[in-house]
């Protein structure tokens, strides 16, 4: 699933082969964690600046930043802790996420056993979501985002078969997502379309909890808001379930929008629709073919490199 942070936004990424030999990515988005989709920044308008004020929250906000930028997520904590008790929406967001970042190196800290650093994840766990939790409740749509995804993440390791069966509808993280969707969060429409989309299974005709058109529509609000892997995920869903010529084209158009986004699976994709042949020119294909190969290869796709290579290799010797 996806979180997102207002600043440092991550990609979870499963990428699995699905029908037709394209591969699918099944990310949910997060403002937070590992890759950066933008910049996390303060806000350094005059407006926001107190002059003569002893107490300078936005210097302290300022300093918390400059601490975590630096690595130091215990000492960037705290202040932006203090900041959120005072209301300020977008600090509680920023805690939440440095809070993630903390529980995500305990595994590594020697400090502690493993029984302390069990019961220090739950600590930090409850403190994380209170976080993301008042900032959501101060309209910030990112901590909205990524309380949505954590609370999804636990009730999907939790839940048995039968429970995973109830209805998303009643799931208080569709709830927050939708929330999130609406208010212009391309990360939230993007994992509401996972959620609609990603029990489906064409060969058994599964389609439990399944709303492909809904999918859809969440996929290409999320795209038309600039998310690659949004648009690479509605592009699957156009090529594996095309009914018509027009559903191809589509499907190709969409993934070269999210591999202009840099997005290596979709230049994947492209690469390999194209050696299969698009147009009438062979020649123009290949062509086609090996430059989109390239790129996902450039992107650090393992896949796209052994298919440039194999292509490659075939061509010197027609050549």
């Amino acid at each position: 699933m996806r979180i997102c942070e207002v600043f440092f936004v991550c990609l979870l990424v499963l990428v699995a082969l699905i029908s037709a030999e394209l591969f699918g990515a099944s990310g949910y988005e997060s403002y937070s964690n590992q890759q950066a989709y933008g910049s996390y920044k303060p806000n350094n308008t005059k407006s926001n600046i107190a002059y003569n004020n002893p107490y300078n929250p936005q210097a302290e906000y300022n300093m918390a930043y400059s601490l975590y930028k630096k690595g130091d997520l215990e000492g960037a904590l705290p202040l932006f802790a203090n900041l959120c008790e005072q209301n300020n929406f977008i600090a509680c967001l920023s805690a939440g996420i440095v809070q993630g970042k903390i529980i995500d190196g305990l595994d590594n800290d020697k400090r502690y056993s493993r029984s302390q650093r069990k019961k220090l994840k739950q600590q930090y766990y409850i403190s994380m979501m209170a976080f993301y939790q008042k900032s959501c409740n101060g309209g910030n749509y990112d901590a909205c985002n990524n309380l949505a995804f954590y609370e999804y993440s636990t009730t999907s390791k939790t839940k048995d078969d039968k429970e995973k069966d109830t209805s998303k509808e009643s799931n208080k993280s569709v709830e927050l997502y939708t929330k999130a969707c609406q208010a212009g969060n391309k990360e939230a429409c993007q994992n509401l379309g996972l959620i609609y989309s990603q029990d489906f299974d064409s060969k058994k005709q599964k389609t439990d909890n399944v709303d492909l058109d809904r999918a859809q529509s969440y996929y290409g609000k999320s795209c038309t808001m600039g998310d690659s892997v949004a648009c690479f995920n509605l592009g699957v869903l156009r090529y594996n379930y095309a009914q018509v010529a027009s559903d191809y084209a589509e499907a190709i158009h969409l993934f070269n929008q999210s591999c202009g986004g840099d997005y290596s699976a979709a230049c994947l994709n492209l690469g390999i629709i194209y050696e299969r042949g698009v147009t009438k020119d062979a020649n123009e294909d290949i062509a086609n073919a090996l430059q989109y190969y390239t790129k996902a290869c450039y992107l650090k796709n393992s896949n796209a490199c052994i298919y440039l290579s194999k292509l490659a290799n075939k061509q010197s010797k027609i050549n």
